[in-house]
């Protein structure tokens, strides 16, 4: 059976239900009006690289919807969420009836193995949480500053290591509770002291340093997009003006170099 996500604009989804009715609006009763730049740029980015999806239906003015060409639903759904992340696009996952909604979410970094996201949603917790590990690095990391994050690793026997950095003092924490690691981590990037003042943190010696993707890694990235952009439009789209899209990926482009100057 195959996994489809419908991509909406998040300005007008406001519960899972809604984006639910909209896909089956859009699945069963196309209309031919041009979609949002913003859809077309991602229906453009999944068309010419090798994300595991491809367009299922053809865009209009309401979203569009889209389907994963292989096994792995889960990393098709984080490369969908890495490229409508900063464009202001929900997306829905059909097959759980799950909703990413970027308003509203918590404005820190996580990462987890190659995957960076911008900002982080209890629903997005919920499904990293049941899709760990990843034997390379079973980890996912939030980050609010350079020196300031939580971290959480899934080890053997569904015992889980959480650690929290604040400058040079680290804590951690082990438990089999995923709903308490979850709770935590949430607590922690929306700033709500439940996360420090109900949990008993023991401080730790620094661990080994890791190595933190330099913003040269986000600019080849961006320019990845551009060339791929630039190769090919394609004809299920029709017309789609790019000029707006290349103005937010430039502009994506200069906070990263304003990252730079403020990490030096």
């Amino acid at each position: 059976m195959s996994s489809l996500f419908a991509v909406l604009p998040a300005a007008a989804i406001e519960s899972a239900e809604q984006a639910y009715a909209r896909f089956l609006a859009l699945d069963s009763a196309p209309e031919p009006t041009p979609p949002p730049a913003a859809v077309g740029v991602v229906c453009t980015l999944i068309h010419r690289s090798g994300t595991g999806l491809r367009v299922y239906r053809r865009p209009d003015a309401r979203g569009a919807v889209l389907e994963a060409t292989v096994d792995d639903r889960f990393d098709c759904l984080r490369a969908l969420l890495a490229l409508t992340a900063d464009r202001d696009l929900a997306v829905l996952d059909v097959a759980t009836k799950r909703l990413y909604n970027p308003r509203g979410a918590a404005r820190v970094r996580m990462t987890m193995g190659n995957i960076t996201l911008p900002y982080l949603t209890e629903t997005m917790l919920v499904e990293i949480l049941e899709s760990l590990p990843d034997t390379r690095d079973p980890a996912l990391e939030v980050t609010r500053a350079p020196m300031c994050h939580i971290r959480a690793r899934r080890l053997p026997e569904e015992i889980f290591e959480l650690e929290h950095r604040n400058l040079d003092e680290f804590y951690q924490l082990y438990t089999d509770d995923t709903t308490l690691v979850r709770k935590t981590l949430w607590a922690w990037a929306t700033g709500d002291p439940w996360w420090h003042q109900a949990i008993a943190w023991q401080r730790t010696e620094a661990p080994a340093p890791r190595r933190r993707a330099a913003p040269e890694d986000d600019i080849d990235s961006l320019l990845a997009e551009l060339r791929q952009m630039a190769d090919e439009t394609p004809l299920e789209l029709g017309a789609l003006d790019l000029i707006s899209a290349l103005g937010d990926v430039d502009a994506r482009a200069q906070a990263i170099l304003d990252r730079a100057d403020t990490d030096e």
